[in-house]
């Protein structure tokens, strides 16, 4: 139950979002390669839910992995511009576990 709340819960979300974070701002292209890494198991998990969220699905991974290949070049801005909407998805997605 612990690894699978590990992969694929809030505690996995809450991870790579923090990873991603630090490695766009300390420009850090291994935090950002765990990130992308630690975010598939649960982007592939909430892949199978219709409308909105299928787009996140193919935003978050290719993000990150766009993130990966700028974070030490001279556009390090665009990784941390980039979490802003993955910041609002997931703020979107607690709002609905929330409410329901």
């Amino acid at each position: 139950m612990i690894l699978i709340q590990l992969l694929f819960g809030w505690p996995a979300i809450i991870l790579f979002m923090a990873l991603a974070t630090l490695g766009a701002f300390k420009s850090d292209k291994k935090l950002m390669v765990v990130a992308l890494i630690w975010s598939l198991p649960n982007t592939y998990f909430i892949s199978g839910y219709n409308g909105w969220i299928q787009f996140a699905v193919l935003y978050l991974p290719i993000s990150f992995g766009v993130s990966v290949y700028l974070v030490e070049s001279k556009w390090n801005i665009v990784p941390k511009l980039l979490l802003i909407p993955a910041y609002a998805f997931y703020a979107a997605l607690g709002l609905a576990v929330v409410n329901q």
